[in-house]
Formats: structure tokens, C-alpha cells, sequence
């Protein structure tokens, strides 16, 4: 085959596949070129899933009548100079998204400046291509821009995209995202002639709310944190606040709508063990760097970023995150309850009482006044009876109870006094706010054991066990490669491994913890999150999973009597022990009962 070069029109057409995947790619890029032109109100139209139209339009600076036709042409853009391509500033600067748009539909610019009387009208209908059509036309100051029956000239392109609500979705999503990243921007989203999403508030939070849902301030930390001349901002979701997809973790770079992996790396490190498995925390992460230490450059949408130092930058997101929730302890999800209250429900239904099962009950049963029903029997028999109390001294009861010990100041007593156990397995306590708290003392005593284990490791108070004949493990050259690269850091946790020929490596000493535990089930473990997350630089990760298991194994089990003080030793030290909400599972250690909770439960309000 001979070489030959391509017409501009199949240039174009090449081009703009890479910077339109889908439709949701023409809202993005529009996005960005009004918010680049100063806009305050960006309205955008969304029609059959963008098949039939997309449009935007903004009151930004707009583009004069003598650059409306340059502005089609590729690798044409009024964001940068060729002098300053390492300091990028604005979004649309590649020069490429009229361009491919216009490669890929029907599309039409009305726009206006404020030096003009008139607005003007470009249109690329594609039937000559290169040649385009200006008009006069009416407008206010700013820029409307139409793609009307996208890929039409490129059919091949639209079988492949999803359905129209799925495309809808994903609109919805990205313009939510901007709303969030840019909040004194009014942004409106109509969707099939109805408006779905209109932003703008005085007040963030209530924008916020708006946008992400009622719960999401409620359940979620406030934070600035600046260091290495990097800053983050936003909200970190609270562990027991998740949710089935990563859908609502939103992550901007220098105001950027972005979907980076280092970022969901980092944070899917800072909550293991905090959140269960196959679940995601909410959260909004802002990293504002220097333009010199992120690439922005890397991917023709340029949804994607590259951090000059990527070390930095996870480490920060990762102690910030885990700071911020450790030193929130007490706080959890405010749905908490109502959530476990459904989930009992929906899996006992109505219709398992059935007319078989009431009949079974005896008639004309008496009880005794010293007998309880059977539901009942697992309530502790030298529990505090309430009944025996006369109310107004109830509450100094809790109080004495509470200011038993005092003499330690970090305590906070905010798991209440113990005063049942239910089925040998859940603590109720009450504390001096009349709230409720039913405990679940394995759950609980897992996650004490965990941070005991995980102080040991850090302060180096760790016992090592060095084994009489070292265990040979072997992986492909790569692997053993990585392992041995990293053999200082698996030492830090009491591992000490060395090389033993090309494809082998040598265990010979293991935390004393560890003994019982398959070391070749530990490493596999270690190597499978290694490829997941194409790295080995933060081991304790796959460390503390193994401690979380050790953990497990010699915390207090569930269906074992405990007397008043052993619950109560149990939530003092809960109260001094770190993310103590959750246990290594991510499952809620407590749940908390307030009296508004249990009127709504009652419907009494």
C-alpha cells in the first residue's frame, strides 16, 4: 500500500471522534468555552438524549463577526499563545471542540459582543464541507451554539451510544458537576422540554443540598487543608454515609471537572476498613496546585490530569481524609437508622405472619407478673430497671454514671451509660441527651483491636516472629521484582523477606500475630491489590486487611454475656479508640436513637 495523505475532511472526522465520544462530550466542551468567556448564566437544552439537539448558551463576552469563521477551523483558539503552552489557564484552550463538533452534526453559532448592535449567525451544515454560511441574526451579549442530529454523517457512531435516559443521566451528572465546581454560575438543564436542574444560591449549602440532596451537609465534613503548596477543599462524606456506586464523589483539579484514577485511588485507601466492600463514600475534592504541577494536556477531552509529583499528592489526600474523619469521632450518617429500620423491614414482610402462625398461639395465655415474654429473656438480669427509678432521678442516675472516672479528661462520654444487653450481643446504653444507643459489642471490640494492633505496628512495639525454616513463595520476575523493591516498608510491619533466585522470594520472619495466618494467601492478597491499583506505596492497606482478619478473630464474640462493667469498660474505650463508628467491614458499630427519631418512627410528628 502506498502512502498517501488524508483529505481535511477525513482529518476532521478523525479528530473530532476523539473529542466526542458521546453527546454528554459536546455539553462538556461548550461548558467550558462559556465559562472561559466570563459567563454567569449558562442554560442548557438536551433533546432525545442529545440525538436531536444540544444546545448552550450563555451571556459570556461572545466572539466577533470576524472571528466567527475561524473559530470552526481547527486548532484555532484565543486561550493561549505558543510561548506559554506549559501554564494553561482556561478550559477550551486545545483548540479543537467547534471544530469536531461541527465534523459531527448540524451546527449553528448565534453570538454577540457588547461592542455590536447585532448579533451574527454561523452555520456549518456539513453539505460543502469547509464552507460555512454567516447571517445576521437576533441575540442578547454572549454566544448560543446548536448541534442539531449529531453524527449523522458519521452513522457508524451512533449505534454504539446508549439509550436515551442513560445518555440523559449523564448529562444530568456532568452538569451537576460544573453547578457544584462553579456555584455563583446559574446553571439550567432542560431535558425534553422540562427543566430538571436549575443552581445558583446565596448560600452553598443550601446550592449544595439542591444539587446533591437534602442529607449531603448533614453527613458530610467541611474542610481546608493546605500543604507542599497544594490545597484541598470540599466535603468528606462520613463512612457511614455510602452509597452503591461512586456516583456522588466528585473531583475537580484547578476547577476542572475531572474523573482521575490517582485521586479514586487515594481516596478509595483513606476509608479501607472504613466503608463495607463494593460500597462508596460520598465526597467532594477540590486540589488546587500550581499550573506547573499538573498536565492538563493528556487526553484529548481533557477529563483527565497528570501530577508532576503523584507521591505528594495521594499521601496528602489520603492523611487529610483520615485526619478529618478521625477527629469527627461520634458523628454518624443522620439516615443511619431509618435506613436499618427499612432494611429490617423489607426482609421481614407481612405476609410471613400468616393466619397458621397466629393460631398457634395458646388462648387465654396468662403470664405470671414475674414473667416476662420470650422475646425478652435475653435482657440481662442485673440490669438497671428502669421502672424502679422514679423519672425525675433517672437522668441524675445516667449522669453519676457517666462522671464515674473522671480523672481521665480525654474522655467523652458520648456512648451513654450501659444499662442492657439484648441476645448477648447488643449493648444499650443511654446518655445524658436522651438519646438511645444500641451496640454491637463484636463489631465494636474489632475495630478497638484493630487500632491497638495498628499502634503496635507504627510506634514498632510489634512482635516478630522469625520462622526455623523460611517459606519460599514464588511469582513471575516483575512481581518478586516489586515485592523486593519494597522490602524496607514490609520490615516497618515485622515481614522481613529477601530474594531467593529470579522468580522466588524468601519469608523469614512474620509479625507473631500473624503465625497462624496461609503467608502465601497474605502475599497473593498483597500482589492482586498491587495490580488493581498498579502499585505497592502504601502497604499498610494490604496489612491492616490482614490484621482487620486477625482483628476479627480475637475481638469479643456476639452471643456472649457481659456484665454492666465489661459494657461499660467496653465504651470508654470505644470512645478513646479511631473510627470507632465503623468496624474493618465497614458495617456501623452503634446506632443512635434520639427522641425526634423515635416520634417520627412512632408517627407522632
Amino acid at each position: 500500500m502506498s502512502i498517501k495523505l488524508l483529505s481535511e475532511k477525513a482529518i476532521n472526522r478523525i479528530a473530532a471522534g476523539e473529542v466526542i465520544e458521546r453527546p454528554v462530550s459536546v455539553v462538556k466542551e461548550l461548558i467550558e468555552n462559556a465559562i472561559d468567556a466570563g459567563a454567569t448564566v449558562i442554560d442548557i437544552i438536551f433533546i432525545r438524549g442529545g440525538r436531536t439537539l444540544i444546545s448552550v448558551a450563555d451571556n459570556g463576552c461572545g466572539i466577533p463577526k470576524e472571528e466567527l469563521k475561524l473559530a470552526l477551523q481547527r486548532h484555532t483558539t484565543s486561550k493561549i499563545q505558543e510561548d506559554n503552552l506549559d501554564k494553561i489557564e482556561f478550559f477550551g484552550f486545545r483548540g479543537e471542540a467547534l471544530s469536531s463538533i461541527a465534523a459531527v452534526g448540524l451546527m449553528a453559532i448565534v453570538s454577540r459582543t457588547p461592542s455590536s448592535d447585532i448579533a451574527w449567525k454561523v452555520e456549518s451544515l456539513n453539505k460543502n464541507y469547509g464552507k460555512v454560511e454567516l447571517s445576521i441574526a437576533k441575540r442578547n451579549v454572549g454566544t448560543t451554539v446548536e448541534l442539531g442530529d449529531i453524527f449523522c454523517f458519521i452513522p457508524n457512531r451512533i449505534k454504539f451510544l446508549k439509550s436515551e435516559s442513560a445518555e440523559n443521566a449523564a448529562c444530568l451528572d456532568l452538569v451537576k458537576r460544573f453547578a457544584v465546581c462553579f456555584p455563583k454560575i446559574q446553571f439550567q438543564l432542560t431535558i425534553n422540554d422540562k427543566i430538571v436542574l436549575t443552581s445558583n444560591s446565596l448560600k452553598a449549602e443550601l446550592n449544595l443540598n439542591n444539587l446533591l440532596g437534602e442529607d449531603f451537609s448533614e453527613n458530610t465534613i467541611s474542610f481546608t487543608h493546605k500543604s507542599s503548596g497544594i490545597t484541598l477543599s470540599g466535603y468528606i462524606g462520613l463512612p457511614t454515609f455510602n452509597h452503591p456506586t461512586s456516583i456522588r464523589q466528585y473531583y475537580f483539579v484547578n476547577n476542572r471537572v475531572v474523573k482521575d484514577k490517582l485521586l479514586s485511588i487515594a481516596v478509595k485507601i483513606a476509608y479501607a476498613d472504613l466503608v463495607p466492600y463494593g460500597r462508596y463514600p460520598a465526597l467532594i475534592l477540590f486540589v488546587d496546585c500550581p499550573t506547573y504541577h499538573v498536565d492538563v494536556n493528556v487526553h484529548p477531552t481533557k477529563s483527565e490530569v497528570r501530577f508532576a509529583d503523584e507521591q505528594l499528592i495521594k499521601k496528602t489526600v489520603i492523611d487529610t481524609i483520615r485526619s478529618h474523619i478521625s477527629s469527627n469521632k461520634g458523628k454518624q450518617a443522620t439516615n443511619i437508622f431509618n435506613d436499618q429500620v427499612i432494611r429490617i423491614i423489607e426482609k421481614n414482610q407481612p405476609n410471613q405472619f400468616s393466619r397458621l402462625s397466629l393460631s398457634k398461639i395458646p388462648e387465654r395465655h396468662q403470664f405470671n407478673e414475674k414473667q416476662f415474654p420470650i422475646a425478652f429473656k435475653h435482657f440481662e438480669e442485673d440490669s438497671i430497671i428502669l421502672d424502679s427509678i422514679p423519672k425525675p432521678q433517672l437522668k441524675e442516675v445516667i449522669k453519676e454514671k457517666l462522671t464515674i472516672n473522671k480523672e481521665d479528661t480525654e474522655v467523652i462520654d458520648f456512648l451513654g451509660y450501659a444499662v442492657s444487653q439484648i441476645d448477648n450481643t447488643y449493648i444499650v446504653s443511654l446518655t445524658q441527651n436522651n438519646e438511645v444507643i444500641i451496640t454491637d459489642q463484636h463489631a465494636a471490640h474489632e475495630r478497638v483491636v484493630l487500632e491497638e494492633m495498628k499502634k503496635q505496628v507504627i510506634e514498632h512495639n510489634t512482635e516478630v516472629q522469625n520462622l526455623l525454616v523460611p517459606e519460599i513463595l514464588s511469582y513471575d520476575k516483575a512481581l518478586v521484582d516489586l515485592l523486593i523493591s519494597k522490602k524496607g516498608e514490609l520490615k516497618n510491619f515485622g515481614i522481613t523477606i529477601k530474594r531467593h533466585g529470579i522468580t522466588q522470594i524468601s519469608v523469614l520472619a512474620i509479625p507473631a500475630l500473624m503465625q497462624e495466618l496461609n503467608l502465601k494467601d497474605l502475599f497473593d492478597v498483597i500482589l492482586k491489590d498491587i495490580q488493581e491499583l498498579n502499585e505497592i506505596n502504601n502497604i499498610n492497606l494490604f496489612i491492616n486487611h490482614a490484621y482487620g482478619n486477625i482483628a476479627c478473630k480475637n475481638s469479643i464474640k456476639a452471643n456472649r454475656k457481659l456484665s454492666i462493667e465489661e459494657m461499660n469498660a467496653l465504651l470508654r474505650k470505644m470512645e478513646k479508640t479511631p473510627f470507632i463508628e465503623q468496624c474493618n467491614h465497614g458495617r456501623p458499630t452503634y446506632i443512635k436513637i434520639s427522641a425526634q427519631d423515635l416520634s417520627k418512627f412512632f408517627e407522632r410528628r
